[in-house]
């Protein structure tokens, strides 16, 4: 091997631990949710969100798009579609 693979196969290998060290972070995490959420009722305590039990792993979740929005475009690229239809059938 020259230097140059088996410097990417050091970068892949680190990329695939850091993939595995996500994903376990992730089902540790889960896991934990539940036992948590099972142990809270008990002493009625809160339990921090997973981007801050693991930062630097797991990244703080983005809000999705609103609805409407979504269902705005949606209805736009319908009327324009079948516009552009009627007029190439004329």
């Amino acid at each position: 091997m020259t230097l140059g693979e088996v410097m990417r196969a050091i970068e892949s290998y680190n990329r695939r631990k850091a993939a595995e060290d996500k994903e376990r972070a992730a089902w540790d995490y889960r896991l934990a949710e539940l036992v948590g959420a099972s142990v809270s009722r008990l002493f009625g305590g809160k339990y921090p969100p997973a981007h801050e039990a693991y930062p630097g792993i797991l990244e703080q979740p983005r809000l999705g798009q609103d609805w409407r929005v979504a269902k705005d475009r949606l209805l736009r690229y319908t009327q324009a579609h079948n516009k552009r239809r009627k007029e190439g059938k004329t």
